[in-house]
């Protein structure tokens, strides 16, 4: 998952056929059940289900399967390379060459897991398709969260999820910038998530007072490039609420460029550089290369930040081969 630009790569195994799409707000993640889930929890290894592809060539849902079991917290386990035998408690299980292992959301090898880590298995049937390494997670509990139900929270510079309610996200072991913005109100908070412990973040302690407004400012290279609001064209140096905003920079003769932006800053600058669009140039792209532009398109910044200047790349080309 690329929670900044908004991509997910997906790899099926047996065709060795590796995608990535696009996904946004609109996209609804669930769990097996099909019930609503943070889409925190879609970490590399998980197995899932994809919806349609929308008007806006994004996935409309993203479900966790329930085709496979899944073990989570597992410390008793053996791996038999040589046998290809995983081993949970008395159970035995293949090993593959599709099966795949992850450590800190990187691919790792089977041989590289120690025998005092933790583990989520998954698999199907007598085959385990994934092993993830969980040692060193703690979790965040979010508190008073009302008024950020549906907008987004960024924690660090790299998870980016959409509040639901009062929810229980599980995280790296570490230090973070926890960010909230919606509806005028937003801060920032730095917080500290000890292994195997949880961590309360009241959301009430970050809303500041408000509603607080944001002098934007978008910039790009291209004339005539018209920008748009939440479907409104702005002018140079406008003011917006804080909170989470859709972007979109339209140009003659270049791809369209939205992303979703958060606002938590008394002003920001964000520079465009948009790409030509396929049909002019006649570039072709690669199968990997197609589903979605590789640009953060975010702005987030702490309550007492001057100015966010965002550097973003916008081609937004679409392919069949995505679909």
């Amino acid at each position: 998952m690329d929670m900044v630009g908004e991509t997910m790569t997906l790899y099926a195994p047996e065709s060795e056929r590796q995608v990535r799409y696009a996904y946004t707000l609109g996209t609804r993640f669930m769990d097996k059940y099909g019930d609503s889930y943070s889409s925190i929890h879609f970490t590399p290894g998980q197995v899932v289900q994809l919806g349609d592809i929308t008007a806006a060539s994004a996935l409309s849902s993203v479900k966790m399967s329930d085709q496979v079991w899944n073990q989570t917290d597992v410390t008793n386990y053996k791996i038999d390379m040589e046998k290809g035998i995983f081993t949970i408690g008395q159970t035995q299980y293949r090993i593959t060459s599709n099966t795949m292992a992850f450590s800190q959301d990187a691919s790792i090898s089977l041989d590289m897991i120690g025998t005092d880590d933790t583990l989520q298995v998954i698999g199907k049937d007598k085959e385990v398709w994934s092993v993830i390494v969980t040692t060193g997670h703690g979790y965040i509990q979010l508190q008073n969260s009302s008024i950020f139900v549906d907008s987004m929270i960024c924690i660090g510079n790299r998870i980016f999820t959409k509040i639901t309610g009062d929810m229980l996200l599980e995280v790296p072991e570490g230090t973070y910038a926890i960010t909230v913005a919606n509806k005028g109100y937003g801060g920032t908070g730095t917080y500290t998530v000890a292994r195997g412990e949880t961590t309360l973040v009241d959301l009430d302690q970050l809303k500041g007072s408000g509603p607080k407004v944001c002098q934007l400012t978008v910039t790009s290279e291209v004339a005539g490039a018209s920008v748009y609001i939440d479907g409104q064209q702005i002018t140079v140096g406008q003011a917006v609420p804080v909170g989470s905003h859709t972007l979109k920079v339209v140009a003659e003769g270049y791809d369209d460029w939205q992303k979703t932006l958060i606002v938590n800053s008394e002003s920001a600058t964000i520079s465009l550089d948009l790409a030509e669009s396929e049909s002019t140039t006649g570039d072709k792209q690669s199968e990997e290369d197609t589903s979605t532009s590789s640009d953060t398109g975010k702005s987030s910044g702490s309550s007492n930040s001057s100015t966010n200047s965002n550097k973003s790349t916008g081609s937004t080309s679409k392919s069949s081969s995505s679909r």
